[in-house]
């Protein structure tokens, strides 16, 4: 499990960490309330969550511990996003609050399976 863990973690950062990061001379992150303007029906909104899901799921299988594995998931995501205010992608709080609902998803889908199939899994 913990190499399905590492594997879904090295798919978020191939897929969210900036190729180039440089200081342009200022720096724009998108700060908004996800809450009031984000929609799931948004396809990157969507495949924010998605992306964070098999390392959550993965993570919380092979260390059991639920808040530990969001945390560390919700932390990452939040310094892709610092990272992405120096590279050529865009800054969002949207990203980080749709990231952490895909942890939070993946934890608590392995929490159900844990719980269903008890501790051998």
């Amino acid at each position: 499990m913990t190499f399905l863990f590492l594997l879904g973690v090295a798919g978020v950062l191939s897929v969210t960490l900036p190729f180039d990061i440089r200081y342009y001379g200022f720096l724009s992150c998108a700060v908004q309330n996800p809450f009031q303007t984000a929609s799931v029906r948004e396809p990157q909104n969507y495949l924010n969550a998605v992306l964070y899901f098999p390392a959550a799921f993965f993570g919380h299988l092979a260390f059991r511990r639920a808040f530990t594995v969001t945390a560390v998931l919700a932390t990452g995501s939040a310094s892709i996003e610092i990272l992405q205010m120096f590279g050529e992608r865009a800054c969002s709080t949207t990203d980080v609050a749709f990231n952490v609902l895909g942890g939070v998803a993946g934890v608590t889908a392995a929490q159900v399976l844990v719980t269903l199939r008890g501790s051998t899994v």
